[in-house]
């Protein structure tokens, strides 16, 4: 197989390779609205994929941390980087609910056409937390 033939049948599974992905995997434009939020997304934030696409990604922010999170992006954008780009950590997920998980989350900046845009992967961590806990303690 060709690398330009490899290329086109990548682009081809690359978005049911996100739809049907057990994580749950959120992009965002160059306007911080949220433009695919997979199934597994829906499971871990309790909302519908039709309540937040096109919407700004601060939903899915946990409110305690929104105030700072349009300047946290602006920064980024402009050419600084995230503490959590490229990198897996723990952070903290507010469901629809107003109740709280801890997820494994990874974020990632992607180019293309000439725009910024960042792809979120995250799991349920609850379990892998709560055991951590028990060691700590």
């Amino acid at each position: 197989m060709k690398l330009t033939d490899a290329d086109n049948a990548a682009d081809g599974i690359f978005f049911p390779a996100l739809e049907q992905n057990m994580m749950g995997a959120v992009l965002i434009n160059e306007n911080d609205e949220v433009m695919f939020f997979n199934p597994a997304a829906e499971k871990l934030w309790g909302y519908k994929r039709e309540e937040v696409i096109g919407n700004n990604i601060d939903m899915l922010i946990p409110r305690d941390l929104r105030p700072a999170h349009p300047e946290y992006i602006r920064h980024n954008r402009e050419g600084g980087k995230a503490r959590v780009e490229g990198m897996s950590r723990e952070l903290q997920l507010e469901k629809k609910d107003g109740s709280k998980i801890w997820t494994r989350f990874a974020l990632s900046k992607v180019s293309a056409e000439g725009k910024v845009y960042y792809l979120a992967l995250v799991r349920d961590a609850s379990v892998e937390m709560a055991q951590k806990n028990r060691l700590d303690n």
